[in-house]
């Protein structure tokens, strides 16, 4: 029930937690204040039911203009009571509006007329109070005897009560329809206007739970509309403003590269050691000027570009999404510069590709073997550079400061010459430059060796050669001297020793593999495994068997592949051609009848001796097919292919002098390189564009290097007779 207050006693008031505005509170207090008077039960003859100090009502008390006629009436138990009608909320007085805060009222509330007020007998089943007449049941008096399941009406006729229940119960019903009649308002008004108590609670900061946001946002169209458009006004914004793209893609950590390619201003040729700075990373150009340097920001950055005896460039630049090569940035000289000519030792031609350098200053070589060094203020009278290019001997070379002239440099082929010399009384083996320099003994020999056993052969890419001698004097039952397979490593100068047995005949690299004929030790001359076709490998150093019988009539490699030819005496299976791969695999029989010579007479036909017949054996196909009789010349050919498989080498006998000749593997034809009395084999590659190949004869017996580009052929050195990839000669 509502509190009974003198309209100056204003206590503070709160709602929901919060404080009423005491303005409000006292007009709320004068508006709802009662006279004692018109109290029920306020007379002498009975007792006040509300006492001016004791507990009052909670439920709010209706202006005493507004109170039923039945307050101001002498109550007994027959006596009807008249209760006002409320159907429609009282006006609030125009003082007593309070504006909203942080609410807009669209339209003032309509105003309704008051309806006419029906009187009702107290002991009727119903009060008409626009509610449920249950809900206006008698109070919920914690001891009352009352039956709180019956209405107004049935209490009034059925309950007897003295002149104190009754006011009490009257007391109870008018405050109960105060505080229905008070919702019905507040629902009504809630619609127009605020209340204070809405305006609290709208202000009171409540903590829902998290997953509540995003449930409301997935259930409001307008909500995902919004969120969407946001997003695409920022993809736009990243789209099409680059600031803002380049802020958002770094902020999410994006890195992005730079490239640049340093050139020479005067010479336009690339730069090498060039340091390229940006955002505070740096990195150095490589011999081709290229340099990158990855994980830095987008956007516009600042570069800087700088070498000694250069100019220093620096420039902002704008770095977008992925490795933004700048192309190339051109360097001014400032330093003093020196002019080179690099020239082949062998060709005299021009030596394209090559470097000068010193320190960190450098300069390529153009296409006219013509570098233009350029470097930082010199405080000597002389300084050294170094000139190199690939498969070339680094060369070292004194410059004065003062010079004005042009500096030539002969450029060597930096693969060693490998020989065997006899000039100690010795057959030693030699490594050396092939101008001649830098000599020296790899392996010393024992004094042994016989020359008929010396084969020596070089890998075609690697600086290890296959090197076989009698020079460690082990013989075997007989007395008959053991030969021994050495590796030597030109590099380290290691040996390795692969095998030893009564004779070791070399017959061909096939990649890492060093395929070889051995006659296996003490074994019998009706042994069927006494000759051993075997390969090495160089990388695991481990020797595999490939075939074995107790003679082969031929062995011949072609392109890494072996074909040979087992001789009917005590075979070790059957005769026929056979073909196999130097690591073991791929065995073929190519003809099942005992071949007894194979002579090859081009670079992809064989010729085959079959009994009194003879056959052609076209290698791309192994077909065999029968020709009329013997090729013109009884000799096989040796063919040497270069470290790029474009070209072979072999050597000719033609119009009583010898032939090296370069066949072409893709035109299929020959070209003589050079006409000489004495040559032969060995001859081998030093690399693409030079070979070696030895004359001997009454003359002299030395090796000389040539090179296909053009000049003459040079002298490297006097060597004694060895052998090397050749027919196969065992009888």
């Amino acid at each position: 029930m509502a509190k009974s207050k003198k309209s100056d006693d204003i206590e503070e008031v709160t709602f929901m937690g919060h404080s009423v505005d005491p303005e409000v509170q006292k007009k709320v207090a004068d508006y709802m204040e009662l006279d004692e008077s018109s109290i029920v039960g306020s007379g002498e003859d009975t007792a006040p039911i509300i006492a001016k100090d004791g507990p009052i009502s909670t439920a709010p008390l209706l202006p005493t203009d507004e109170l039923p006629d039945m307050a101001k009436e002498e109550l007994s138990a027959s006596t009807k009571i008249d209760i006002k009608h409320f159907d429609e909320p009282e006006p609030e007085p125009e003082t007593s509006e309070v504006e909203p805060i942080g609410v807009e009222t669209s339209e003032p509330v309509e105003k309704k007329p008051e309806e006419p007020v029906e009187e009702v007998p107290l002991d009727s089943e119903l009060i008409d109070l626009n509610v449920d007449p249950d809900v206006i049941a008698a109070p919920d008096f914690e001891d009352s005897e009352l039956d709180k399941s019956k209405t107004v009406g049935e209490l009034a006729t059925t309950v007897p009560m003295d002149d104190a229940q009754i006011g009490q119960v009257i007391e109870e019903i008018v405050a109960e329809d105060a505080d229905k009649l008070l919702e019905v308002e507040d629902e009504k008004a809630r619609s127009a206007e605020p209340t204070i108590a809405e305006i609290a609670s709208k202000t009171k900061k409540v903590k829902k739970p998290r997953g509540n946001f995003f449930k409301a946002w997935a259930s409001n169209p307008l909500y995902r509309m919004l969120t969407i458009f946001g997003l695409l006004l920022a993809m736009i914004a990243v789209a099409v403003i680059p600031s803002s793209r380049y802020f958002a893609l770094n902020t999410a950590g994006v890195r992005v590269s730079a490239s640049i390619k340093a050139i020479d201003d005067k010479t336009s040729l690339p730069l090498k050691n060039v340091e390229f700075i940006v955002n505070g990373k740096s990195a150095k150009s490589d011999s081709e000027g290229n340099v990158k340097i990855d994980k830095v920001k987008l956007g516009k950055q600042e570069i800087i570009i700088k070498k000694p005896a250069f100019a220093e460039v620096k420039k902002t630049v704008t770095l977008g999404w992925g490795s933004n090569p700048l192309g190339d940035q051109r360097l001014v000289p400032t330093g003093s510069q020196f002019t080179f000519i690099a020239k082949d030792f062998v060709s005299d031609k021009p030596l394209i590709g090559a470097e000068v350098a010193v320190g960190d200053s450098s300069a390529k070589f153009n296409d006219k073997g013509e570098a233009i060094l350029t470097v930082p203020a010199l405080e000597s009278d002389e300084f050294e550079v170094t000139v190199s290019a690939k498969d070339y001997r680094e060369e070292k070379i004194k410059v004065a400061s003062n010079t004005k002239d042009k500096i030539n440099v002969s450029m060597v082929p930096s693969k060693k010459h490998v020989f065997v010399s006899k000039r100690s009384g010795k057959f030693d083996l030699y490594k050396g430059d092939v101008d001649g320099k830098n000599e020296q003994v790899i392996l010393s020999a024992t004094g042994i060796e016989r020359e008929e056993s010396l084969s020596l052969s070089a890998h075609p890419g690697k600086p290890v050669v296959a090197f076989a001698s009698t020079r460690e004097n082990n013989r075997n039952q007989d007395g008959f001297l053991l030969s021994t397979l050495n590796l030597v490593y030109l590099d380290t100068n290691e040996v390795v020793k692969v095998t030893q047995s009564e004779r070791i005949q070399i017959i061909d690299w096939s990649g890492d593999r060093l395929v070889y004929v051995k006659i296996t030790q003490g074994a019998s001359e009706a042994n069927i495994n006494r000759h051993k076709i075997m390969s090495y490998d160089i990388e695991s150093n481990t020797e595999k068997e490939l075939a074995s019988t107790n003679y082969f009539n031929d062995v011949v490699s072609v392109n890494g592949v072996i074909y040979y030819s087992p001789a009917v005496y005590k075979v070790n299976g059957g005769v026929g051609l056979y073909k196999i791969n130097a690591d073991g695999t791929n065995k073929k029989t190519v003809y099942d009848k005992e071949v007894w010579n194979i002579f090859r007479t081009s670079y992809d036909k064989f010729s085959m001796s079959v009994g009194q017949d003879w056959y052609e054996l076209t290698l791309a196909n192994d077909e065999v097919k029968k020709v009329g009789g013997a090729p013109s010349v009884l000799k096989s050919r040796v063919y040497i292919n270069s470290p790029d498989q474009k070209r072979s080498i072999w050597v000719d006998e033609r119009d009583g002098k010898s032939v090296l000749l370069s066949y072409e593997i893709g035109s299929k034809s020959d070209k003589v390189l050079v006409t000489e009395s004495g040559i032969r084999n060995p001859i081998y590659w030093i690399d693409n564009d030079h070979l070696v190949y030895r004359v001997s004869d009454n003359d002299e017996t030395a090796d000389y290097i040539l090179s296909l580009s053009g000049g003459a052929p040079r002298k490297i050195q006097d060597v004694t007779n060895t052998v090397g990839i050749d027919r196969w000669y065992y009888f």
